[in-house]
């Protein structure tokens, strides 16, 4: 285990032990509360120093961008501008900087005459930017084509700081919540201690037998859970993404799943059924969604929602009205579930379509061909997660086809056919007509609206982060059930003595 991860393991093991002495004095119940969630704090902390890490290291990387971008706009060559860039790293990072050790071990091993392209592959393997390795592997091919690379340089630079920009715009727009709810996180634990403190002989035997100890006991683990909920959400974090899955063929959807179907097409609201029904359409064309097991499930929850209406009913005759209620009840559900899986997989495009097209927009101002230009882009552009969903789906199948032998131009139809972002087809029709024309113009068009993309990505960044600051009410919540019960409960005990 690295050493950083030991030592936040051990920080929230100690803040634990003294957050749990606030509520509990020593005890066999206050070591297993701070053992379990000390574990809880030492994983969320070790997640906070990750993001961090993950962000000073595309901070570095723009450093380093900007550096070489210097050298190489006054006649260096790419070998002259890595080394020059090493002092000037050093006064900006330190000597210890785990991407200021890799680099100065490629600038010897580049006085000692080891190829660039050997180094610029291994930077790629050792980086933990995602887009520092993207751009130090891209190099090498770079170099061998003849490619502009300055070209590549600077628009990569323009990138990461069109990145960093967005993600500090974005932080800061929401810093005074999250700054709330810290503070509220404190409460309990001061008002616990207090309280202790102000307690005489007989409040403190009160409290001291197992009502008393199971009520601060609960009190202690409402606190630190919202404690530990606060810290987790305070750190950007990746979101699982919703997978759809790929079926080989489409089973018959049997005679109830298509009079379900009739149903929504004819007999619901066309502003609800046409939107659903849009999406299922949607889904099928684009990842080979089988739109019947849809139907087929809801036919079984609607089955399984009529049995607590029936128990219900055969309990209390008055409770007959549970019987349509319920099945409807999870049909909507089930619905609404489906419509916010697809608008979360169109979140997710926008946030990354824009970085698709700078993408290609570099590797085309660069010099590549488009062919070879979206392959790059289809290897590179990986998923967060394990699964591909959304953009990232559409990329793997579009680099399978590309592979196979197809022409650029029946994988880049294909792209807009399943495209449900119009910036991002507005884009693809440029890279198709630069397909046939290949006219420099063209590719000044595509520059500029891959420019103006930003904004997608500005706003799904910013829908993101307040989606995941709207579940600090969550912990705010437990804030204050937990200040009630630290606060109430020695007046109730000692009623119940009276």
């Amino acid at each position: 285990m690295p050493s950083g991860w030991l030592l936040s393991l051990m920080a929230g093991l100690a803040a634990a032990w003294l957050a749990v002495g606030a509520f509990l004095s020593s005890g066999p119940l206050r070591l297993a509360l701070a053992l379990v969630f000390g574990i809880c704090l030492g994983v969320v902390l070790i997640r906070r120093q990750s993001s961090r890490q993950a962000r000073l290291a595309r901070e570095q990387f723009k450093w380093f961008l900007e550096l070489i971008m210097t050298r190489l706009s006054s006649g260096a060559t790419l070998e002259r501008a890595i080394a020059d860039a090493l002092p000037d790293m050093e006064q900006l990072l330190g000597r210890t900087a785990p991407f200021l050790i890799q680099l100065r071990t490629a600038v010897r091993q580049l006085e000692a005459r080891r190829p660039l392209d050997e180094l610029l592959l291994d930077l790629a393997r050792t980086c933990a930017c995602p887009d520092a390795a993207r751009f130090f592997q891209v190099l090498p091919e770079l170099r061998r084509t003849g490619s502009q690379v300055a070209s590549f340089v600077r628009q990569n630079l323009r990138m990461a700081t069109e990145q960093l920009q967005l993600r500090q715009t974005v932080w800061a727009e929401t810093a005074q919540r999250r700054t709330e709810a810290a503070f509220l996180s404190l409460m309990p634990f001061l008002i616990a201690a207090i309280f202790r403190g102000s307690f005489d002989d007989t409040t403190s035997a009160l409290m001291a037998q197992p009502t008393g100890l199971a009520g601060m006991a609960a009190a202690c683990c409402l606190a630190i859970t919202a404690a530990i909920l606060t810290a987790g959400n305070s750190a950007p974090r990746t979101q699982k993404a919703a997978v759809w899955p790929r079926s080989a063929k489409t089973a018959s959807a049997g005679r109830w799943a298509k009079w379900l179907n009739k149903l929504y097409l004819n007999g619901l609201p066309a502003a609800y059924s046409a939107r659903l029904l849009l999406v299922l359409a949607g889904l099928r064309q684009r990842f080979g969604v089988d739109t019947a097991s849809f139907w087929r499930r809801k036919l079984r929850l609607l089955g399984l929602s009529l049995l607590p209406g029936l128990i219900a009913c055969a309990a209390m005759p008055a409770a007959w009205p549970l019987i349509p209620i319920l099945p409807v009840l999870a049909s909507v559900l089930q619905d609404q579930q489906l419509l916010s899986a697809e608008r979360k997989i169109q979140d997710d495009d926008r946030l990354h379509v824009p970085l698709l097209l700078n993408l290609l927009s570099a590797l085309l101002n660069a010099g590549l061909s488009l062919h070879r230009s979206l392959q790059i882009a289809c290897v590179s552009l990986q998923p967060e997660t394990s699964a591909a969903a959304g953009l990232f789906c559409d990329l793997e199948r579009a680099g399978s086809q590309l592979q196979a032998g197809q022409p650029v131009r029946s994988v880049l139809n294909g792209l807009l056919a399943v495209c449900p972002i119009p910036e991002a087809q507005a884009a693809l029709l440029l890279l198709l007509r630069y397909e046939s024309a290949g006219s420099p113009d063209i590719l000044q068009l595509l520059d500029l609206h891959a420019s103006s993309c930003w904004t997608l990505h500005r706003n799904a960044a910013r829908k993101k982060l307040e989606q995941q600051n709207l579940k600090l009410m969550i912990p705010m919540t437990l804030d204050l059930a937990a200040v009630l019960l630290t606060a109430l409960l020695p007046a109730v005990l000692s009623l119940q003595v009276l």
